[in-house]
């Protein structure tokens, strides 16, 4: 079983003192009855006698909590990877459609940023699916090591190296029309003055591709919920100013 763990697992200290133990356990083990009679047995206590049935039904749940740990450490932590890439790069879930426009997104960008690094990870989300291989293969090129070798050390540093990445395919995105590539976000930024603020509220926000047929149905109800009422553009830009104020100091109550 021990064999049978990703590498990473076999060195990590994110783990409870529970699955530590059960590890090292199986990491010593060569006396099959040993293990099974006595090592794994004490991590429920040094002394238990197993042959009482509630002490034996006590003793493979602390059992089976430990190896589930153990097992699932390593897909847990490519998660955590996954979710903060997806997160980082304004991708709202990792369905199938979400990861193919995040697809077409890097392939619009391809060899554009002038930073090999840049590239190379924007070259991979030109392919990216979700697996555990796709996320590893960020990790890599984020820690500059392969997953057999990776330690906690190289993970803290590669979620942020991946966060950094990510926020630079953002900012390459932007640039996309510089190059006469077609734009798949938009960004924008409002800035407004109300009574009672020391400061003025300001925004600055992006738009994928992929929302802006939300936006222009949205913009299609205010036009028709204006109709012919508003006799002066002021008042309605006034309205939406308003408007966006409230949306803009709710963003901000929650920083």
């Amino acid at each position: 079983m021990f064999d049978r763990l990703p590498e990473w697992t076999k060195r990590t200290n994110r783990l409870s003192a529970l699955a530590v133990k059960a590890r090292t356990i199986f990491k010593h083990a060569s006396d099959p009855n040993q293990l099974l009679f006595n090592d794994l047995p004490s991590l429920y206590s040094d002394d238990v006698d197993i042959q009482e049935p509630d002490v034996a039904r006590e003793v493979t749940r602390v059992i089976d909590s430990a190896l589930t740990e153990l097992v699932e450490a390593y897909p847990k932590m490519l998660q955590r990877m996954a979710s903060l890439l997806l997160t980082e790069l304004d991708v709202p879930n990792d369905s199938s459609q979400a990861l193919k426009e995040l697809n077409g997104r890097a392939s619009n960008i391809k060899q554009m940023s002038g930073d090999f690094r840049v590239n190379a990870f924007i070259g991979r989300m030109t392919i990216f699916d979700g697996s555990d291989a796709a996320v590893e293969g960020v990790g890599s090129l984020a820690s500059n090591k392969p997953p057999r070798d990776w330690v906690d050390a190289d993970l803290d540093g590669a979620f942020i190296e991946i966060a950094s990445l990510a926020q630079q395919f953002v900012r390459t995105e932007t640039y996309a029309h510089v190059q006469g590539r077609s734009d798949k976000r938009r960004s924008l930024a409002v800035i407004l003055s109300k009574e009672g603020r020391a400061k003025p509220l300001h925004i600055e926000f992006q738009i994928a591709e992929s929302d802006q047929k939300e936006v222009d149905q949205l913009v299609t109800r205010l036009k028709e919920a204006a109709g012919s009422k508003v006799t002066k553009k002021e008042i309605l830009l006034a309205a939406l100013a308003e408007l966006s104020g409230e949306y803009m100091s709710e963003e901000g109550s929650h920083e």
